[in-house]
């Protein structure tokens, strides 16, 4: 629809699709001579709306500025696989996480192991024994069953460009926002343990060294004072108490505290810290995928049609383009979140992340 002049207009489309009877990897027992036999099975809906504004603010002989926005959200779901499957691997990659259909779940489901929570949501810790050579002690994540830990799927993208032509000249700038999703940084769960993040690194609140062990002269469990340690905080403490049938029993859990009302540490001193691989959970190294970019910078210049004189040229526009030029700003704190191993169905794990590359170029349009 276009209405004023085509001053203002907007394109809005809605969409419900099913797909079934999909080719599907089926496994099956290798005595048979393969490990896959494939079959026609499976039902995923998608379901959404994509949707753009053009505006023109300002419309004169030699200026005009134009405002171009879209709007693209999505939601899937697997609605059934094959008889007698309750998931479909994707992808199974370093640190236990699979990238998984699951019936119930939006495709491109993160499966790993989870933290154990409390009624209220907050992770649980409790007492690390684990000493080794002096180091260790203070507290450590409870690791819970495995579970759905996120998906590689976004709630929604925004893109917004603006354009502005003065006379011959035109300048433009596309800014590109991704909301939701998640992935999976194989970086931070052995960088943790590894001690090349900030965080494994400087003084903690005491302003003592984050590296040194949390034992304090005294082999305290839980440090402070003149221990190291990192902080932990919006956690729920167990004191390991459990109930007449064995289950654990979180009702006298305090909330970053011990039971002494001490403040609680985790041991970062060694590989086998409380938020590293070695025995660490996969869901503290699930993040979030949002982010807002400068997509795209472009300054161009349409040469005039009497200056082309009888070189047989109709037109000619010189473009100097970049693209990928700045995140303003991003969820998580370290990498860019598209970066990541694969794409298509293998999204949302990430390893060995570089810094994001702008590209500078220059175009050259010609029309005979």
């Amino acid at each position: 629809m276009m209405l004023f002049d085509n001053r203002f207009g907007f394109d809005l489309s809605y969409y419900n699709q099913v797909s079934e009877n999909q080719i599907m990897p089926a496994r099956v027992s290798s005595s048979t001579g393969s490990i896959f036999k494939y079959v026609n099975a499976g039902v995923i809906q998608n379901q959404g709306i994509e949707a753009s504004v053009n505006f023109t603010p300002v419309r004169t002989k030699d200026f005009e500025w134009n405002i171009n926005a879209n709007y693209t959200r999505n939601r899937n779901e697997v609605v059934s696989l094959f008889e007698g499957a309750e998931n479909l691997q994707l992808a199974g990659v370093q640190g236990g996480i699979t990238i998984e259909a699951r019936p119930g779940e939006a495709y491109g489901a993160i499966y790993g192991i989870s933290h154990e929570r409390d009624a209220e949501g907050r992770p649980i810790v409790y007492d690390n024994v684990l000493y080794s050579r002096g180091r260790g002690g203070g507290v450590r994540y409870l690791r819970g069953e495995k579970a759905v830990l996120g998906n590689i799927n976004p709630d929604w993208f925004v893109g917004l460009n603006n354009s502005f032509r003065y006379k011959n000249w035109t300048a433009s700038a596309l800014i590109d926002v991704s909301w939701g999703g998640d992935f999976f940084s194989l970086d931070t769960y052995y960088g943790y343990a590894t001690g090349i993040y900030d965080l494994t690194a400087g003084l903690n609140d005491a302003g003592n060294p984050i590296r040194n062990s949390v034992y304090d002269a005294d082999y305290q469990v839980h440090g402070g004072g003149g221990a190291g340690g990192l902080r932990f905080t919006g956690v729920s403490y167990w004191d390991g108490s459990v109930d007449a049938d064995g289950n654990n029993d979180y009702s006298n859990n305090t909330v970053d505290v011990d039971a002494n009302g001490d403040p609680l540490y985790g041991d970062m001193s060694f590989y086998s810290n409380v938020l590293g691989y070695s025995r660490g959970v996969a869901e503290y190294h699930v993040w979030d995928a949002s982010y807002v970019k400068l997509r795209e910078v472009a300054l161009q210049y349409s040469v005039p049609a009497d200056l082309l004189g009888q070189t047989g040229i109709k037109g000619l526009d010189v473009s100097l383009v970049g693209r990928n030029l700045a995140i303003l700003w991003k969820a998580n704190p370290y990498s860019d979140p598209e970066a990541g191993l694969s794409a298509g169905n293998i999204q949302g794990n990430q390893s060995g992340a570089y810094p994001a590359v702008r590209e500078v170029g220059i175009k050259v349009n010609l029309k005979f």
